[in-house]
């Protein structure tokens, strides 16, 4: 009997000490989950997702003195009905050649942004959760790997016939 109470004090103390509690209401076995991971590909969670959205817009020269650097030109995010959603910089500093990657709740918009060569366009763009719409419309940008590649059947193309980014699929 004596063996026991020891067993069951040394359990409690056991379990109390890993699980940080100071009372020992039962001895119940230590519970062991399977590991836990991020969400698999494909399942959605409830409410409001975001995705992202990067656009390769026009660039404008500015001249530091010693340097001379591209950003990207500003742009907007329109909401279906044509009001803005968001204004965007596109650019941190007058020498930052990288776009801006925007977080948005998932849905449609309309990016109005300056291209290099076709003026300003107005480009629908379909955001999915967790994943990031590219949209080129810098001249001759061949470097980003994700409009490079794109068939012409699963692309689309600004007027001048660059690609401007992967066709939405449906």
């Amino acid at each position: 009997m004596k063996t026991n109470l020891k067993f069951f004090l040394a359990t409690c103390a056991a379990s109390a000490g890993l699980l940080g509690l100071g009372i020992c209401a039962n001895a119940s076995p230590l519970v062991t989950l399977a590991p836990v991971g991020p969400k698999p590909p494909g399942v959605h969670a409830p409410g409001p997702m975001k995705g992202y959205l990067k656009v390769y817009s026009a660039t404008t020269e500015y001249n530091d003195g010693n340097l001379m650097y591209y950003p990207h030109t500003r742009y907007s995010i329109l909401n279906t009905n044509g009001s803005r959603y968001k204004w965007v910089d596109n650019h941190v500093a007058e020498n930052d050649e990288s776009p801006q990657v925007v977080a948005i709740p998932v849905g449609t918009y309309y990016v109005l942004a300056q291209s290099e060569q076709d003026g300003l366009v107005r480009v629908p763009v379909v955001i999915k959760g967790g994943s990031t719409t590219v949209v080129n419309l810098e001249r001759g940008r061949t470097s980003d790997k994700d409009t490079q590649g794109v068939a012409p059947s699963r692309g689309v193309k600004l007027p001048s016939g660059q690609v401007a980014g992967w066709r939405a699929s449906s």
